[in-house]
């Protein structure tokens, strides 16, 4: 599935406007007093202001591998990347990659990068899209029973009862039990909202 538009909410909204088009030099494509919006490829970023207590989300952003040192690096001027056991560059075993970093966006988002060929649809792009939305639940076996996952697409199977995905190779799901810490971090996941456009 693609994600088209996204909403995150954030109570920083200047300092992430700053952060996304600054460091990630995602292009503006709109703003407003209380949010605003991105382009990561082929997908809408937006972050919206909220009063309310906001829970940290963990998503990942598909880029160009060409531009993969270049953004690594401008990352690491702002803000320390996430590590385990003393790594700090990983691999993944679902997007058959040795690109992949972690770190802190303002609010405190666990941000992936992955670097994966270039896609023909956004060639002229740094970004290819929104790759990965962390989606925490109060119980993963109930959710994976439910209507609303049995709705969503997917080409993986169940990873455990903790942590599934849902998705295809433009996007996933990345569910997962509330309180389950983010990798790379010790964070546990936390129940939030969010908005979404997908095209399945």
């Amino acid at each position: 599935m693609k994600f088209r538009h996204v909403t995150f909410f954030t109570n920083v909204v200047r300092e992430m406007q700053e952060f996304y088009t600054n460091v990630l030099q995602m292009p503006l494509e709109a703003e407003s007093e209380t949010r605003f919006t991105v382009r990561a490829g082929a997908t809408l970023v937006t972050f919206e202001e909220t009063v309310d207590d906001v829970p940290f989300y963990h998503f990942a952003f598909a880029l160009n591998t060409e531009f993969f040192e270049e953004m690594k690096a401008r990352v690491t001027e702002r803000t320390p990347l996430l590590g385990k056991n003393g790594y700090t560059l990983f691999q993944s075993q679902i997007w058959h990659t040795s690109e992949q970093i972690y770190f802190d966006d303002p609010q405190r988002n666990v941000v992936e990068i992955l670097g994966l060929p270039q896609k023909t649809e956004v060639s002229s792009d740094k970004w290819i899209r929104l790759l990965e939305v962390g989606r925490p639940v109060r119980n993963v076996t109930e959710f994976v029973a439910s209507e609303e996952a049995q709705a969503w697409p997917t080409i993986f199977r169940a990873e455990s009862d903790t942590f599934s995905f849902y998705g295809d190779t433009s996007g996933v799901f990345v569910v997962v039990q509330e309180g389950r810490p983010w990798f790379p971090t010790d964070r546990p996941a936390t129940v939030h909202g969010l908005k979404l456009e997908i095209e399945k």
